[in-house]
C-alpha cells in the first residue's frame, strides 16, 4: 500500500492544494517497505494529483484540501484522510499502526467538542453531494435566523460606533 504525506519543514503541510513536498511511503502489514520524497511543481491544485496517479498511491493524508481536488482524488481512486495535523514522523508512524483517527492528531477547529460539529465522516471518502445533503438544512436555518453576512455585519456596526 503506497500512503502520501503532503509535509512542510518536517511537519503535515496545512493545505494540501499548496504543498511542494510529498512523503510518498510503500508499506505491508504495517512496516515501512520503502520511501519517496516528490517535489511537486507549482500550477494547477489538481495538477499536483498527476505525481501520485502515476505513483499508483492508495491514500492522501493531508491538512486541509479544497473540495475540487479532493473530489478528483477519490475519482481517481484515492482514499483522502484530511484535516490532520501534526510532525511528519510521528503521523506516519501512527498511519501504519492503523491509530489516526481522532482528535489528538486534527488540525486546530477539527476536533469534535461541544457537540456541535463531527468531523467523522471527513475520514472516509463520502461523495460530496452526500456532505451537502447533511449540510444544506442546518445552512438554510442559520441564514433565515441571521442572514448570510451576519457576523460580518456584526462586525462592521462595533467599528461604527
Amino acid at each position: 500500500m503506497k500512503t502520501a504525506f503532503p509535509y512542510w519543514r518536517h511537519r503535515i503541510a496545512p493545505v494540501f492544494d499548496t504543498a511542494r513536498q510529498i512523503l510518498v511511503v510503500t508499506s505491508d502489514a504495517g512496516m515501512t517497505t520503502g520511501k519517496t520524497e516528490v517535489t511537486l511543481a507549482d500550477g494547477h491544485p489538481t495538477a499536483k494529483l498527476l505525481p501520485l496517479v502515476e505513483l499508483q498511491v492508495d491514500s492522501l493524508v493531508c491538512g486541509a484540501i479544497s473540495s475540487q481536488v479532493r473530489q478528483m482524488a477519490v475519482f481517481y481512486g484515492i482514499t483522502v484522510v484530511p484535516f490532520i495535523a501534526g510532525d511528519l514522523d510521528a503521523i506516519v508512524r501512527l498511519w501504519l499502526a492503523g491509530k489516526l483517527a481522532g482528535d489528538a492528531n486534527a488540525m486546530p477547529g477539527c476536533r469534535r467538542r461541544w457537540g456541535r460539529r463531527s468531523r467523522d465522516a471527513s475520514l472516509e471518502n463520502v461523495a460530496p453531494e452526500e456532505l451537502k445533503a447533511q449540510n444544506e438544512p442546518q445552512d438554510r436555518l442559520r441564514i433565515a435566523r441571521h442572514g448570510r453576512h451576519s457576523a460580518c455585519q456584526a462586525a462592521a456596526r462595533r467599528r461604527k460606533i
